[in-house]
């Protein structure tokens, strides 16, 4: 991490937030677009992960041996959500596709691992953001059929 030159304050808008921990304290967060938020999405879909929590404890063990998976999710999901005040990540997203936000999540959760957050922080802030990306998902689905709500036009006979 590197420190910024200038303070960053949080807007007031509804898709900045704060979280705190105990060790932490407060931390300010942007909730990414949905079209990045579905990428979270489609990572936890490819890793299996919701698939392995439907099938209980035995495919939460299994999910242990996918530890560097799970690390990744998490480092990306902390990493699109950044917004600290003081600190800027050095870790890049390089490439705006399923396999780029995974390589970005492994090194966001180096670089975090690094300045030395602790994993029981990591998944606490993951559990705080990643229901608000779901959330702004869910928002915007139902704002594309709110405004399909118009008939199809008639069709031409003949």
């Amino acid at each position: 991490m590197k420190n910024r030159q200038m303070k960053r304050v949080a807007p007031s808008r509804p898709h900045y937030i704060s979280t705190t921990t105990q060790d932490l304290g407060e931390l300010s967060w942007r909730i990414p677009s949905p079209a990045m938020g579905s990428l979270l999405v489609q990572f936890i879909s490819s890793n299996g992960l919701i698939d392995r929590a439907e099938e209980g404890k035995e495919g939460l063990e299994e999910l242990g041996a996918d530890l560097f998976g799970l690390y990744s999710l998490h480092g990306a999901t902390l990493g699109l959500c950044w917004y600290h005040s003081t600190k800027d990540l050095e870790t890049v997203l390089k490439s705006h596709d399923l396999e780029g936000v995974k390589a970005f999540g492994q090194g966001v959760y180096e670089e975090i691992y690094e300045e030395g957050w602790s994993n029981a922080e990591i998944l606490t802030l993951w559990g705080q953001l990643f229901p608000k990306i779901v959330d702004s998902l869910v928002d915007q689905q139902k704002g594309v059929e709110k405004a399909n709500f118009s008939k199809p036009p008639k069709a031409k006979g003949g």
